[in-house]
């Protein structure tokens, strides 16, 4: 993790891109130093799916990503994480990628391998209490 204290401290860069892209999904490979691989299937011949597999301090991680359908899926042994409607893909040098839902949910995906999903409605007010 980059220092961010004192007089050595080196701000981290953030790299965004539109959605989840060939290019998204290149970055994300590098950030983790894993390969990009295409997927034998496809949701569309002009945008393939790509598949990164990455080892981690936390364990393998397996990441699908898919531009056509705005779709990122990550799995880590028995858990599966799914991020839908992705409007963008922002990469934090040497830390983590961070996919952003249109709804405001959140996916992290570190370099140690730590994995978070925090959902969100973005649009939506929350729920009057019945109780109120």
């Amino acid at each position: 993790m980059p220092n961010t204290d004192g007089p050595d401290a080196r701000p981290s860069r953030v790299t965004r891109f539109e959605g989840v892209s060939h290019e998204a999904a290149q970055a994300v490979a590098s950030l983790l130093g894993a390969p990009l691989t295409v997927e034998p299937y496809c949701e569309s011949a002009d945008q393939p799916v790509f598949r990164i597999d990455h080892r981690s301090e936390q364990g393998n991680i397996t990441l699908v990503v898919w531009p056509a359908l705005a779709r990122v899926d990550v799995r880590c042994g028995p858990h599966t994480w799914v991020a839908k409607e992705v409007s963008a893909t922002e990469i934090l040098d040497d830390v983590e990628a961070i996919f952003r839902m249109d709804a405001g949910g959140l996916l992290f995906v570190t370099t140690d391998g730590s994995v978070l999903m925090v959902s969100g409605t973005a649009s939506q007010p929350p729920p009057s209490s019945p109780h109120a």
